[in-house]
């Protein structure tokens, strides 16, 4: 039982190759994990045990990482909340303990919600689809435990169930019973996100659904009453188990307190075996887990301090040439002298505890001695690696691979250079040093005081033709009205959507021809590809029918007030009506906001694989207008953003206003090029990700827009 934890509180956890949780490797938003949201309802506010998913700014906030378990801590008003995550030493569980401090002069009522989404599959079949395999999994409630037991039923004559649980134990200062909630559409609610779900705006207890959810989650909530200058804890643990049996057993087991404490009093015992068995120091341990994190999070950084691979045009085919499989992170270690030995040594013992840990990677270690009639260099080190605990997977998948430059085409060592997350040269000096170098340190810095504003009529000053959340739906002139939208003269599907209305799922248009296509929800979100769906994604398709999240939006604003809204619902949504009308082959969107009229027509040509965008303007206003457009695109190039996004090279044609973008790494879109372009002159332009949102920020609320340019970044930017 593996979990990876993040600085912010995201992460997963895995049993073998299951994930127990839904993750997505996003080291920009970092959104995804298992949460526990505090709500002190003696005063309203909201904020959670880690940054995510709330990303309240606290007063301080510190993270703690030991070889046995990771520490949150954080001060939020008068309340202090410390959060303590451990993996038991003798069950396949998680335990959360979570304890709060209140340091203020009155009793405080807290309440405590846990939230994961439950997954129990492969992660690739999970970022496949996710919503047909949440179809598979059943949820039931052990009141007596207060436990949530989650199975994925077999697909099949030869797959077995899996189980999974998560039980809280809390202590008499607990007031009420423990409710529960599985399903995540109720718990988050439509068009909603993890950052402000549905169920933490009531105070009450969670509706206690429970059976065959379309989206499941793991959600509980209790209530602990604190005195002042005193404390109360609960805990939660998650687990695994081979059947229903065992899983009761389990549940019943950590809703002791006494078994969940003693969990994390093992803990620190077993790390400290562990460490003993394998030879190395706590010191060590936390370089070689520091050196993990940016394994699984690439920066470019640390790629080397030269960008020996950035004209690579070379895919995985010639990988497979190579030996080496492509499927796994890379580890590149260059040594040209023996003086490299120690390092090596020191990278196949780093190799051995990420095994240990449950993270894969491959080690290619590339000798780059001239070449010499005896190859001492050669033989040194495949004397070095048979005689270490890596022997066995010699030339295997997530294993270690031995490679001469002096045999290999110049092109063959770029692309080595280009696919690798993390790039060492082999000094013998030690990874302490590879990890002071200068280049690693995130250059997009944040101004919190920035400038913009984002539109919202409720809480700030609404513009002349905003309207406010009250307002009723105009009906007139729609047959078959539902309550949100119904059919026009046009023969269009008109849907006029005031405040935060929704329908109940994403009403969605597909539009396509021979060579192409793309879908669009109400909300502006969707997919858009060329020649197949499925493996030829242009941009992301998230297939979440709750959240509806965008993958691609074209935003406004108001030079003159710095005001910021999109031309769709999503993902920047007002209370000023939408008018959205989805005809035969396009899909229209309506809006008024800051005195603007917008209208975005999408459709696409009879046989070209391109998606047409028409924004219309019109100032409804007396006074002249001065904005910025601008549009955002997530670049997938094939099936997978997180598998392709640090292959993705990205430039500007000489005009200016069009952005190339070039998949090598995958052999059906090496000879394919990607685009986004503008009609009008581009002031500013990124094609970093990170950039533009800005980390742990959402595309409600970018960072780049409160810039007045960007930086103007492009080609290997990890996140395009």
């Amino acid at each position: 039982y593996t979990t990876i934890i993040s600085n912010a509180g995201s992460g997963v956890s895995k049993y073998g190759n299951i994930a127990v949780n839904r993750w997505r490797n996003d080291g920009t938003r970092d959104d995804y994990g298992q949460w526990c949201y505090v709500k002190d309802v003696t005063t309203g506010s909201v904020w959670s045990a880690g940054h995510q998913p709330v990303c309240a700014d606290p007063q301080w906030y510190r993270v703690f990482f030991a070889s046995d378990r990771v520490t949150f801590h954080r001060r939020d008003g008068d309340i202090e909340t410390q959060m303590q995550i451990a993996v038991a030493s003798d069950d396949a569980a998680e335990v959360r303990r979570i304890t709060v401090f209140n340091r203020s002069a009155i009793a405080h009522e807290i309440e405590l919600t846990s939230y994961s989404e439950v997954v129990i599959a492969p992660p690739d079949s999970d970022r496949a689809h996710p919503a047909f395999g949440n179809l598979f999994v059943q949820t039931e409630w052990l009141e007596e435990s207060a436990a949530i037991l989650a199975m994925r039923r077999p697909r099949s004559a030869v797959d077995k169930a899996a189980w999974c649980g998560h039980v809280l134990a809390v202590r008499p200062s607990a007031t009420g019973a423990v409710s529960c909630e599985t399903d995540r559409a109720r718990f988050i609610g439509r068009g909603r996100s993890a950052q402000d779900p549905l169920a933490l705006d009531v105070d009450e207890d969670l509706s206690g659904t429970v059976g065959a959810v379309l989206d499941p989650i793991l959600a509980l909530r209790t209530r602990l009453t604190i005195p002042a200058g005193r404390s109360a804890e609960a805990t939660f643990t998650t687990f695994m188990a081979e059947g229903r049996e065992q899983a009761i057993q389990l549940a019943d087991l950590y809703h002791d307190t006494y078994s969940a404490r003693r969990a994390l009093d093992l803990s620190w015992a077993q790390a400290q075996v562990e460490l003993r068995e394998l030879g190395i120091s706590p010191a060590d341990a936390a370089l070689y887990q520091e050196l993990a994190g940016h394994l699984l999070y690439a920066h470019p950084g640390f790629k080397g301090l030269v960008e020996k691979g950035a004209d690579n045009t070379l895919g995985q085919q010639e990988l497979w040439a190579l030996g080496i499989s492509g499927d796994w992170p890379v580890l590149l270690a260059t040594l040209a002298s023996a003086d490299g030995l120690p390092s090596v040594r020191q990278l196949l013992r780093v190799h051995h505890y990420w095994r240990l840990k449950g993270v894969t990677c491959d080690l290619v270690i590339l000798n780059e001695h001239p070449s010499t009639y005896l190859q001492e260099l050669s033989d040194e080190l495949l004397t070095t690696v048979m005689a270490s605990s890596e022997s066995g997977l010699l030339d295997r998948p997530g294993g270690v691979f031995l490679r001469r430059a002096d045999v290999m085409s110049p092109a063959d060592i770029q692309l080595l250079y280009s696919i690798a997350r993390i790039q060492v040269d082999c000094d013998g000096l030690g990874l302490g040093n590879f990890l002071e170098f200068p280049n690693v340190e995130d250059k997009y810095v944040v101004d919190r005081d920035r400038a913009a504003t984002f539109m919202d009529s409720s809480d700030g000053t609404p513009g002349e033709t905003d309207a406010g959340p009250d307002m009723p739906v105009d009906v007139s002139g729609l047959r078959h009205f539902n309550g949100l939208g119904g059919f026009n003269d046009d023969h269009e599907y008109e849907i006029r959507l005031t405040g935060d209305s929704l329908p109940p799922a994403p009403w969605i248009n597909v539009i396509g021809n021979p060579a192409g296509g793309f879908v669009v929800s109400e909300s502006g979100s969707g997919v858009t590809w060329a020649e197949n769906s499925y493996f030829f994604r242009l941009t992301p398709w998230q297939n979440d029918p709750v959240r509806d999240p965008s993958g691609d939006c074209i935003y406004l604003r108001d030079d003159d007030d710095g005001r910021v809204w999109s031309a769709t619902p999503e993902p920047v949504r007002t209370r000023a009506p939408y008018t959205v009308r989805h005809g035969a082959g396009y899909s229209i969107f309506s809006h008024v906001q800051n005195g603007v009229k917008t209208s975005l027509r999408m459709g696409m040509p009879e046989t070209d694989p391109v998606r047409i965008q028409v924004l219309t303007l019109q100032n409804s206003g007396t006074t002249p207008k001065r904005l910025t457009i601008t549009s955002y695109v997530e670049w997938v190039l094939g099936v997978d953003r997180e598998k392709t996004q640090e292959h993705v090279r990205t430039a500007m044609d000489p005009s200016g206003q069009t952005m190339l973008a070039r998949n090598y790494f995958d052999a059906q879109f090496a000879g394919r090029v990607a685009f986004s372009a503008v009609s009008e002159a581009v002031s500013g332009m990124t094609a970093s990700r990170r950039e533009f949102i800005g980390r742990n920020r959402s595309l409600a609320d970018p960072a780049g827009l409160s810039k007045e340019s960007l930086s103007g970044e492009l080609d290997d930017t990890i996140d395009p």
